[in-house]
């Protein structure tokens, strides 16, 4: 009999408690978020999302995997898988709350910028490695792009190379990331097939 008192008290005591912690107190206000608080701009920036993607040139038909494994500061590293090739390769990418970017080390110390969140059309780009330089230059800001993952409202932004006669033009779309990829050299052309979010 002592130990259902004892349960019955501590199952009254533990109602109380959890009464007064379900109260609504008075203040009715909404909360406002802090106007320096950024939301960031391009969203697909998370460890665990995966894009499936198709490449084709001249001769080649391959099927890639982009997974985003692992994330230092806005550096993100990704796992490439060719499955025709059987292949496994790893890059990055710069991806913060203003800016999209190639990065060829995992500190983003070198990168290759791409788009940033307050691009206008003829906003331009300028990177240098090794005395070759890319411009890559949005040529629109909206442009309705059908890949097999469904259509998009994309930026489109031309990236050519002064020293030689590639031209590429880059479909992105700020929440699902790069959508499609049109090259003039060997016909090329990426799109994307699917992505798990």
């Amino acid at each position: 009999m002592k130990i259902y008192k004892i349960l019955l008290l501590l199952v009254a005591g533990y109602s109380v408690l959890l009464i007064n912690s379900c109260k609504k107190d008075n203040n009715d206000e909404a909360v406002v978020p802090s106007s320096n608080q950024v939301s960031p701009f391009f969203t697909f920036g998370k460890i665990g999302n995966t894009w499936v993607d198709n490449i084709k040139i001249t001769g080649v038909n391959d099927t890639l995997s982009f997974k985003l494994i692992e994330k230092k500061d806005s550096v993100y590293k990704f796992q490439v898988i060719h499955f025709h090739l059987f292949d496994t390769a790893y890059g990055y990418w710069y991806i913060s709350d203003t800016e999209f970017a190639f990065s060829d080390d995992s500190l983003g110390m070198d990168k290759q910028t791409i788009l940033k969140s307050d691009a206008s059309a003829n906003s331009t780009y300028y990177y240098v490695n090794s005395g070759d330089s890319i411009i890559d230059k949005v040529t629109s800001t909206s442009v309705n792009i059908s890949v097999p993952a469904g259509t998009f409202n994309c930026y489109e932004v031309m990236e050519t190379q002064p020293q030689q006669p590639d031209t590429f033009i880059y479909y992105i779309n700020k929440d699902a990331g790069i959508v499609k990829i049109t090259g003039n050299q060997d016909n090329y052309i990426y799109r994307m097939l699917s992505k798990n979010f």
